[in-house]
């Protein structure tokens, strides 16, 4: 689809005027077709932890889906965690996360970013889960024993 400006005819706008609704073909590559969002307050857990999730739904089978999301973490000395991102129950992606250096706990920010080509056109849950790698068990969505933090996962479907 596209809008064409011509200084002799005006402005086309093809399927802007009509009642129908977009196919995906009406959708130009790398489009946002909708986007869901998820966030969540207060202390998830210790140790391994669903720390959050979001249901979702694409328009088109053919979509892409951006993920990103991100939490906050605190790890005791001497431990290590990292933060993974399933579909379902399916493992997708596992990124870095908190390691408690020395002698003294860390408070660390996790982030994932994953690009996902869809393989159905169904509705799925995509969950940032917290994992307990070694050591004493992280807590997360914590920072210290008077503060909280905020996780959160948003998804963006893409056209392909």
């Amino acid at each position: 689809m596209s809008i064409v400006l011509d200084g002799t005819t005006g402005i086309t706008t093809p399927a802007l005027d009509s009642a129908a609704q977009f196919s995906s073909a009406d959708m130009p590559a790398g489009s946002v077709i909708q986007t869901v969002h998820n966030v969540v307050s207060g202390n998830r857990g210790s140790g391994t932890q669903n720390i959050v999730q979001v249901a979702f739904t694409p328009k088109f089978s053919t979509s892409k889906v951006f993920i990103t999301g991100h939490t906050c973490v605190y790890v005791p000395a001497g431990s290590t965690c990292s933060v993974d991102l399933y579909i379902d129950s399916t493992f997708l992606y596992r990124s870095a996360g908190g390691v408690g250096w020395g002698v003294n706990a860390r408070n660390e920010d996790c982030s994932v970013n994953y690009l996902y080509q869809l393989s159905s056109g169904g509705g799925v849950t995509f969950t940032l889960q917290g994992l307990h790698i070694s050591g004493g068990a992280p807590s997360w969505n914590y920072y210290d024993s008077q503060n909280t933090g905020n996780s959160s996962i948003t998804i963006m479907e893409i056209a392909a």
